[in-house]
């Protein structure tokens, strides 16, 4: 508190927006003042102050150790009541319009057991930093505390449940399903639909005590339709005209303009250590894997660099250097690269055929997988999309290519299993395609007896997948 006094009373403007922040949790019931002197049960929590491009957000920390001891080593994290990312985004991918929504402050609408908030105390200046702080403590779930997304999550997925009557079956799906912690992601065929299941899911979350905010869509029907106030403030260029048309949608860069996503990859330097370059490779957000081609050939580099058993802080020498300066080009030839968003295509009513593909392959340095979702009409149009791919490094320790192609095949039955579990529309068939007539050749034989490696990876392949899914690329 000493060192948070100094830093404020420094900096006017940083110490401004820290009281603003303390003032309103305090107004909104978030924090209340100690009255009791008991010292049983007790634990005080430092907090201090994450600088944002307009605000000051004041983070609790309540992994701070206290003689080898923090909040968060004897409160249980409790289950993961998480929607999967994946899930969610795929199924945001799964209509022709789609929404973006966030709920405000999600965690401080989770009251804490009146018997509990002692051991969520704090301490904070009343009216001068020059007087001696008083005490307070939460009376809400905290962001650091590790039991608060789990709690937070199973409220959310219990206001579906308690709060559901008299909502379609639609909306109570999305409040459990189509959540990621506070980010909601929905996409619908039809607009007039979008726009009823917006305001459904909204008014569900507000019986909850969750108020449903910052919404972002590439339809100029739904923002105009709903009040400015609950525009996200990232889209005010793209309602008006005069600026940005691009948000994020869990962190992967949402073009409103043309309804496509894409990553941002963008490096400002060549890294000249591996601690420099390992950052560098997992500070690019890519969930489905859409620059999974390029960003595993730094991880390529990263595996020789391990092979060769390179200091961390080492300066790597001028051949790696090289091939970390042509990687770092290749990526920033992928800027503007996207997908659509959507996997269906205008007219989708009218599909008489909706296929899953996905393409396995590997070499001695990296096993990938590609899906992709093909649609035929009744005059023979054909739409594919671009679903997820998967990259992955080969094993330090040397394995023949059939085995890498094999392992391939496991990794594009495991991702078209969770496609199929994710995205809520028919596929009619699901084909696998690889160019080696050895994986081929053991999925299809029963009579031969295989070595351990071999057997599990034939097994899962067949759990997973029909023989008669399989196909062969020249």
């Amino acid at each position: 508190m000493h060192s948070l006094r100094k830093r404020l009373m420094k900096d006017d403007a940083y110490a401004k927006q820290y009281s603003t922040f303390m003032t309103e949790m305090l107004q909104k019931g978030y924090a209340e003042r100690v009255t009791s002197a008991s010292q049983e049960n007790v634990w005080y929590i430092p907090h201090f102050g994450v600088q944002h491009p307009d605000k000051v957000r004041v983070v609790f920390d309540c992994a701070s150790n206290v003689e080898g001891t923090s909040l968060n080593d004897l409160i249980l994290q409790g289950p993961d009541m998480m929607n999967s990312l994946l899930g969610v985004l795929v199924k945001f991918r799964g209509g022709l319009f789609a929404y973006t929504g966030d709920i405000n402050t999600m965690f401080y609408q989770v009251r804490v057991p009146e018997h509990q908030r002692d051991y969520l105390r704090f301490f904070w200046w009343e009216n001068s930093f020059n007087e001696e702080p008083a005490e307070f403590r939460m009376a809400v779930h905290l962001f650091g505390a590790c039991s608060s997304p789990s709690i937070a999550n199973l409220v959310l997925k219990q206001t579906a449940s308690d709060f559901g009557d008299g909502f379609s079956e639609g909306t109570r799906d999305t409040v459990a399903n189509s959540f990621y912690v506070d980010d909601c992601l929905r996409a619908k065929d039809r607009q007039d639909a979008l726009l009823s299941d917006l305001f459904e899911v909204k008014e569900l979350c507000k019986r909850g005590g969750f108020t449903l905010t910052k919404y972002s869509s590439p339809c100029e029907e739904v923002l105009s339709s709903i009040p400015k106030e609950w525009h996200s403030k990232g889209i005010s260029g793209f309602v008006d005209g005069s600026g940005s048309h691009k948000t994020k949608a869990l962190g992967v860069q949402w073009d409103l303009a043309t309804d496509e996503l894409g990553v941002q990859a963008e490096l400002v330097s060549v890294p000249r250590t591996k601690r420099g370059l390992l950052p560098t490779i997992a500070s690019i957000y890519d969930p489905l894997g859409i620059l999974a081609p390029v960003l595993i050939e730094g991880r390529i580099i990263v595996q020789d660099l391990c092979r060769l058993k390179v200091g961390w802080d080492m300066e790597l020498d001028s051949d790696t250097t090289d091939r970390i300066r042509v990687w770092v080009n290749k990526l920033s030839q992928t800027r503007g690269m996207s997908v659509p968003r959507c996997l269906k295509v205008i007219g989708w009513e009218s599909a008489t055929l909706v296929q899953l593909h996905l393409f396995s392959d590997a070499s001695i340095m990296a096993v990938g997988v590609a899906a992709y979702l093909r649609v035929a009409d009744q005059w023979g149009n054909v739409s594919c999309r671009f679903i997820m791919g998967k990259a992955r490094v080969a094993p330090l320790k040397n394995i023949s290519v059939p085995r890498l192609e094999l392992s391939a095949a496991v990794l594009a039955v495991k991702l078209g299993t969770t496609i199929l579990d994710m995205i809520d529309f028919k596929v009619d068939d699901v084909y696998y395609w690889t160019d080696s007539t050895t994986v081929l050749r053991y999925i299809k034989n029963d009579q031969a007896r295989y070595q351990t490696f071999v057997a599990n990876c034939v097994s899962m392949i067949r759990d997973g997948s029909d023989q008669n899914e399989w196909r062969y690329v020249n």
